[in-house]
């Protein structure tokens, strides 16, 4: 099985429930957490659990520190006025 939405094996499937389960605290902070994003941070770590649960969690905090949400207002600021 390739891991995918739709080409998953039982064990899989059941690996995808138990880890929608463990992050089900951090999915609101996320675009779009369906099974297709999900999915793929169980890859990344041969669907091991709590390897893929570390990373999930670490690129939320990420996402919070850098404002990730928020980067399409940021401006830049003015560049300085140079006169010689």
């Amino acid at each position: 099985m390739s891991g995918r939405v739709g080409d998953l094996s039982p064990r899989q499937k059941e690996a995808l429930a138990k880890f929608r389960e463990n992050v089900q605290d951090v999915l609101p902070a996320l675009p779009n957490p369906d099974d297709y994003f999900l999915l793929r941070w169980l890859r990344a770590r041969s669907f091991d659990l709590q390897k893929s649960e570390a990373m999930l969690r670490k690129h939320v905090e990420f996402r919070k520190q850098k404002d990730i949400d928020n980067i399409i207002s940021w401006q830049p600021p003015e560049p300085p006025n140079r006169t010689c």
